[in-house]
């Protein structure tokens, strides 16, 4: 009997050692090839496949099919536009973020962009999704927004506004701890002067996540803390930097007159650590801080989650922020 288990437990380890081999295979060619072939394989294989088999006849046969797919769709449940006859008089409003902008447990007509749009007489795009953070607003700008104001799904807008919450700083450098097969969590690295896109599908597309989870296990040991307050180096510093800048550098090529601005709703300890490049690259900051000094963190400003802002809140906010702004 001893040996029989022997036999079990060795058989179970070289499984394990074999299915990490594999796991390593298919992570490499994961890694070769495009942000658009990989868009395609994310959207064409199913939850089976994906986490625990990912064969690679599947693979190989999604590669061959994704040949210039890049920003050819945009298969991610944003928010749907409510178009009012009043809203044609001002050119519109890009809403950008987190759950905050999209309006996570909330209705359509109580969401920050709708807000918006009755305050100022403007369309307001809300491309806010729940877990989203600086980096898929960059993505967007970079390979759909173009596309959709070539097709008149949206009209060039006059001003981008993108939500800021503290949470957003570790979204650069981490996976969110879950994933939406239509929400492309893409990120960024740095070379040289650029930001290059990679895809966190480097690691969710590992059959297993084992490897992944490694990887990330550390992440927030990289960050230091005074009083609970993160301390930015400056590599952080300029990687958080280079996200806006070029998000704004993009947006000025694709739309001239559009205003980029930053609507910190929390966190403003961290922007204030770029804030003088930000402005030295025309970027504008709204503080919600500077707006008013309600405290937003009471209950009646917030789902029952107790994470997310209101209606209450948001009734508060688009006046000041239409006023501050003068949209």
């Amino acid at each position: 009997m001893t040996n029989l288990k022997k036999i079990i437990f060795l058989n179970i380890i070289l499984t394990f050692l074999l299915y990490l081999c594999c796991d390593y295979y298919v992570y490499n060619k994961w890694k070769k090839i495009s942000i658009s072939q990989k868009t395609y394989i994310y959207e064409n294989l199913n939850f089976v496949n994906d986490i625990f088999i990912f064969p690679i006849s599947n693979f190989s046969r999604a590669i061959k099919l994704a040949d210039e797919e890049k920003g050819k769709s945009e298969r991610i449940f944003f928010r749907k536009t409510i178009f009012d006859e009043t809203a044609y008089k001002k050119k519109p409003i890009l809403l950008y973020g987190c759950s905050f902008t999209f309006g996570s447990g909330l209705n359509d007509n109580q969401t920050l962009s709708f807000k918006l749009q009755k305050e100022t007489n403007r369309i307001v795009y809300n491309k806010g999704l729940a877990g989203y953070g600086i980096q898929h607003m960059l993505y967007h700008v970079q390979y759909q927004l173009e596309n959709l104001l070539n097709k008149k799904k949206l009209e060039e807008p006059e001003f981008v506004i993108y939500t800021f919450i503290d949470d957003h700083i570790f979204r650069l450098y981490k996976p969110n701890d879950f994933f939406d097969k239509y929400a492309m969590f893409y990120k960024y690295d740095k070379k040289n002067t650029r930001l290059i896109p990679i895809s966190d599908f480097d690691f969710l597309f590992w059959s297993s996540h084992i490897l992944r989870n490694l990887y990330f296990i550390n992440t927030d040991k990289t960050f230091k803390y005074n009083d609970g307050i993160i301390l930015l180096d400056e590599n952080k510093k300029n990687f958080l930097l280079k996200h806006f800048v070029e998000t704004n550098k993009e947006l000025k090529e694709i739309c001239p007159n559009t205003n980029f601005v930053i609507f910190v709703y929390n966190g403003d300890y961290l922007i204030k650590q770029i804030e003088k490049d930000l402005i030295s690259n025309k970027i504008q900051i709204v503080y919600l801080s500077e707006l008013t000094n309600i405290d937003f963190s009471k209950d009646k400003y917030k789902i029952s989650d107790g994470q997310h802002p209101s209606e209450a809140a948001w009734d508060i906010i688009a006046p000041l922020l239409a006023n501050k702004l003068k949209l």
